[in-house]
């Protein structure tokens, strides 16, 4: 039982992290078109809070992972992973107001229901 709780919280903490770099880089604008214009931005990007904490995240994210994987076979365990688009849209349309098209509802809607099915299968 544990081991689902692996794959939770991987899923849990990528979508954490996601969150917090796109909190740390709104703001910023696009990254710009010269090298020597990239590296500050970028060094900006990497001392930001958000940007720091999602980085510490996403390394205990793959931990997890690796735990789920120690026991778990990976064409089991993987598919789980599409939950971040799930939950990512939701956030994207909640926290961000971003526009999330019904086409795109309808792509997440066939990896809940792909989900639903590889969970079947057993681990």
């Amino acid at each position: 039982m544990k081991y689902y709780l692996f794959i939770l919280f991987t899923v849990i903490l990528t979508v954490v992290a996601q969150v917090l770099i796109k909190i740390g880089m709104s703001g910023r604008g696009p990254l710009p078109d010269s090298l020597k214009e990239s590296l500050p931005y970028i060094f900006h990007a990497l001392t930001d809070w958000h940007v720091v904490l999602s980085l510490i995240l996403g390394f205990l994210s793959f931990l997890f992972y690796l735990a789920a994987l120690s026991k778990l076979e990976l064409s089991y365990v993987y598919p789980f992973i599409g939950l971040n688009f799930v939950l990512i849209a939701l956030y994207s349309s909640v926290i961000f107001h971003e526009h999330v098209s019904i086409a795109r509802w309808l792509g997440i809607a066939s990896i809940i229901i792909g989900v639903i099915l590889v969970s079947r299968t057993g681990g």
